[in-house]
């Protein structure tokens, strides 16, 4: 049972030793749709700009646009980084970190009120390369919004596709 566990040890850890690093420099747009995960249930529609600084590290700045429901339009734009491991040929995983602001207009019965709050976000992704210039993204990650009295954290899943340049 020990020898089995270490060739499955020395197996999963060939596979890492295989993929491909990202390069310095890589470029990459994408959309994605954003479902909050609360009982007040939210779509988004965002655009996302990726850069890679290092064969591991990745910033990217994020826009999310939640339609209006219950007379109230929301939008996020965030600033994260990503810590990029490569898993299979392919595949990446990575833990996401970002700040933002979550900033909101109600109008109702010719009434309106605007307001911003500054988040933290924190959660992972993955993304699969379907051809070289062409990936799909998944990320789950809480959105934390904390302004006087008032706190929300959020859990969130984001589906997208990416292109590199």
């Amino acid at each position: 049972m020990k020898k089995l566990m270490m060739i499955a040890a020395m197996m999963l850890m060939s596979m890492g030793a295989f993929a491909q690093a990202q390069e310095p420099g890589l470029k990459s747009v994408g959309v994605t749709a954003t479902e909050y995960l609360d009982s007040d249930s939210r779509t988004s529609f965002g655009a996302k700009f990726q850069y890679t600084l290092t064969e591991n590290f990745r910033a990217e700045f994020d826009f999310k646009f939640y339609p209006k429901k219950y007379h109230t339009t929301i939008w996020n734009p965030t600033v994260n980084v990503h810590y990029l491991i490569p898993i299979i040929d392919k595949l990446y995983v990575y833990p996401l970190a970002g700040v933002g602001l979550w900033g909101y207009t109600w109008d109702y019965d010719g009434h309106s009120e605007s307001e911003s709050i500054f988040t933290f976000k924190a959660g992972a992704g993955a993304e699969y390369y379907i051809t070289e210039q062409f990936k799909g993204i998944f990320e789950t990650y809480y959105q934390v919004a904390k302004k006087g009295d008032y706190k929300a954290t959020d859990p969130l899943v984001s589906l997208g596709v990416g292109y590199n340049f």
